[in-house]
């Protein structure tokens, strides 16, 4: 017992000697230390997710280091010299001391690894379920989606009236101040009636949802409508309305007017109070048919969509939203399509200024504005058209999503997310929205938050080319090089002459 204890006496003496606890201590200090003001530098420096994890590693490693050089050396006034080797132990114990304490040592440097190395892994955990909870929309109370009204005619050739009349009504619920209407982009993606209404409304994060079926015999017609609540799957409003088909366009005004005045009575402390409507509806009608063909961004649909902005101008030449909306798609040929940048800028420089001439509060011409100057490099004038064309309408979706690009090219990425969850309350199920907002998840380090949502919407729209090639160019960056080709290969398929399509194949 006299010789153990006399052995752990002159342990503590040797190791008081050569400095080692009183090192270690200090060290130990200085890494709990380093790694509070290193937690807390991450977010604000933008530091990427794998930075703490090695930080933890070197200061780790540097436990058994200290300890060694501290049992050799030690700092004196004169300089660093080599500590004396004569002390109360002998060789062998030294040595045994000397093993023991690189064990001790490396076992408390993975002692701070485990537990430092769990704290991020909660945080982690912790800011990945925020995510998920943020872009988890709680429907708005007095919020609803139109569907596109079902053509139940025994020649299935009322399509064109049915989506008319259904267009007209979230035209006009669009502008009712409180009501929160899901965008034509995502209700109308749910065609088929398979859908359960509930699953439906949770999608498009509505409490209600509105459906209906257009039935014709003859020269007259019989539309029926539904409201539905969602949480239950209950009947809200229903009625059906009979008329003979003589003026296309001033029945589905009336019906839609009359339809959504009692929608409206259905929502408490709403009042139907229309404005900006257009006067001239086929001109209005042409135009929500091309921003439909616009909204897929493959050469094919933007030319026609083109041509529906063309129509709409023939019906009504001071249509300003149709004169912008012909700028924003040449700008976008450029892009999508074989046209060069400097033609498309030089044909829709022209339309922007007639949209702004025609009407200066058009919201789709600063958008245009904005895009163009975009894609000539001008960031901060595209940033600055941008924010007046959501100040001039706040729900407008395409100067949000160019924005965000703006905002990212910039690298500011908290900035998109918030931007574009935003528009997701507005347009859940818009492709491009949803791209672009994997893509700002990934960049951020949430790669299986980007791809779970990329993998949701492609379930939903399997022949979709840009969730593809997106999704391809995400797992080629991930280093799943089979996946990724995959995926870019049935884009391809999909889209054999799409420029964008071949690209991503190429790179896989």
């Amino acid at each position: 017992m006299d010789k153990g204890h006399t052995f752990l006496s002159a342990t503590l003496v040797e190791l008081s000697r050569r400095k080692v606890l009183r090192t270690l201590g200090g060290y130990a200090v200085a890494v709990f230390v380093l790694l509070q003001l290193m937690d807390a530098a991450v977010e604000p420096l933008r530091l990427p997710d794998w930075v703490p994890t090695l930080v933890v590693i070197v200061l780790i490693l540097g436990f058994p280091i200290v300890s060694m050089l501290a049992w050799l050396f030690d700092v004196t006034a004169s300089g660093v010299r080599r500590t004396p080797s004569e002390g109360l132990l002998s060789h062998s114990q030294n040595t045994i001391l000397f093993s023991v304490m690189l064990f001790a040592t490396a076992g408390l440097g993975y002692v701070f690894f485990e537990y430092y190395s769990g704290v991020f892994e909660v945080e982690l955990a912790l800011e990945q379920e925020q995510a998920v909870e943020q872009r988890a929309f709680t429907a708005p109370a007095n919020s609803i989606a139109v569907l596109p009204f079902a053509d139940l005619s025994a020649d299935q050739d009322q399509a064109y009236f049915s989506d008319g009349v259904a267009e007209e009504i979230l035209n006009l619920l669009a502008q009712v101040d409180g009501l929160h209407v899901a965008a034509r982009t995502s209700s109308f993606a749910f065609r088929e009636p398979s859908t359960d209404i509930r699953e439906i409304g949770r999608l498009l994060n509505v409490t209600t949802v509105l459906e209906g079926s257009v039935r014709a015999s003859g020269n007259r017609i019989r539309l029926t409508a539904q409201l539905i609540n969602v949480s239950d799957g209950f009947h809200i409003w229903s009625q059906s309305y009979d008329r003979e088909l003589d003026d296309i366009f001033a029945i589905q005004d009336e019906i839609a007017n009359s339809i959504a005045t009692a929608l409206v009575e259905s929502f408490e402390g709403l009042v139907l109070t229309p404005r900006g409507r257009a006067e001239n509806l086929a001109a209005s009608q042409a135009y929500r048919i091309g921003r439909l063909h616009w909204w897929r961004r493959s050469p094919e649909e933007l030319q026609k969509a083109i041509e529906q902005f063309a129509i709409a101008l023939e019906h009504d030449p001071q249509f300003a939203p149709a004169y912008a909306a012909m700028a924003d798609t040449r700008l976008l040929l450029s892009r999508y399509g074989n046209i060069s940048l400097h033609d498309a800028v030089q044909k829709a420089t022209p339309m922007i200024e007639r949209a702004l001439a025609i009407d200066p509060q058009s919201a789709e011409a600063f958008a245009a504005l904005g895009l163009a100057r975009l894609q000539i490099g001008q960031k901060d004038a595209a940033e600055s058209a941008f924010r007046q064309a959501m100040q001039l309408d706040e729900n407008y979706i395409p100067a949000q999503l160019w924005l965000g690009n703006v905002l990212s090219y910039q690298g500011r990425y908290a900035e998109v997310e918030r931007l574009l969850e935003h528009a997701m309350t507005l347009d859940p199920l818009n492709e491009l929205l949803a791209v672009n907002y994997a893509t700002n998840l990934n960049i951020r380090g949430d790669y299986q938050s980007a791809n779970e949502l990329l993998q949701q919407l492609l379930e939903l729209r399997p022949t979709s080319t840009l969730l593809l090639r997106t999704m391809a160019a995400h797992k080629l960056g991930h280093g799943d090089l089979q996946e990724a080709w995959k995926l870019a290969n049935r884009a391809y398929q999909l889209g054999p002459g799409n420029p964008s399509e071949i690209a991503v194949l190429a790179k896989t």
